[in-house]
Order: C-alpha cells, then sequence, then structure tokens
C-alpha cells in the first residue's frame, strides 16, 4: 500500500468536473435523444428540483474519494494511469450493468449508452485529474 493522505483539492475538483461533464452531456451534447428515449415530460423531470443536484454532488463526491483511495492504496500516479482505472472502473463496474439492466428492462439500447456512458468518461476524467494531481504533488515533494 502507498501511504499517504487523500487530497481533498483533488476530490473536489475531480467531482466537479464530473457534474460540468453531466450539463455538457444532458445539455449539449445528447438534450434531444435523451429527452425522447426518456419519454417523460420535461416539467415532471424538473420536479425534482434541486434535491437531483444535491444527490449528483454527493454521489460525485463519493466516486471521486473511492478513486482517490483506490489509487492510494494502488500507487497509482500518472494521468493516464488514472485515466486506465477510471475508464476500467466505469466500463465494468457501470456501463456492463447499466446496459444489462436495459436489456431486461427493454429499454431502448440508446437511453441506456447514453445514461451509462457518461460515468465512463466521467470517471475516466476523474482518474486522469486524479493521477495527474499525486504525479504532481510527488514530483513537487521529491523536489
Amino acid at each position: 500500500m502507498t501511504e499517504g493522505r487523500l487530497n481533498p483539492a483533488a476530490i473536489l475538483v475531480s467531482a466537479f468536473v464530473y457534474l460540468a461533464l453531466g450539463a455538457l452531456w444532458y445539455g449539449a451534447l445528447f438534450a434531444t435523444p435523451w429527452m425522447a428515449l426518456v419519454n417523460k415530460p420535461l416539467k415532471e423531470l424538473e420536479a425534482v428540483g434541486g434535491l437531483a443536484y444535491v444527490v449528483a454532488f454527493f454521489a460525485a463526491l463519493a466516486m471521486a474519494t473511492a478513486i482517490a483511495i483506490l489509487f492510494r492504496r494502488a500507487g497509482t500516479a500518472t494521468a493516464a494511469e488514472g485515466a486506465i482505472i477510471g475508464f476500467l472502473l466505469g466500463a465494468a463496474l457501470v456501463m456492463a450493468p447499466w446496459v444489462t439492466n436495459g436489456v431486461f428492462e427493454a429499454r431502448p439500447m440508446a437511453l441506456s449508452l447514453i445514461d451509462s456512458g457518461y460515468p465512463v468518461v466521467g470517471l475516466t476524467l476523474m482518474g486522469a485529474i486524479q493521477g495527474a494531481w499525486r504525479k504532481r504533488s510527488e514530483s513537487s515533494v521529491a523536489l
């Protein structure tokens, strides 16, 4: 196990980047197809209000913290290593079961791919950020 404390700044930044990606993902990139596939009126989706953002923030924070703990234990210390691990976590632990559930629930495959693609890309970015941050922290300590 690699010793060291968790970096709260790296955790917060990667969590906020994840949320920003969500705004881009469900806003500019996939808003129209996602809304059509969800098949719910916008008013119903807006009814959740701020609660959705609070839940999203704490979920992103939990994922960012889990990645930081994993990286500390594994000794991950580069952006590339972090991105690979983030991608594998997203693909194996999020996308695979999400798409499987979508097939059993007879959801449109496009909806499953849009919804599970976001955490795959998000975890990849989280991993890259935290890996790069660890590398930078180690470099600054070595000086």
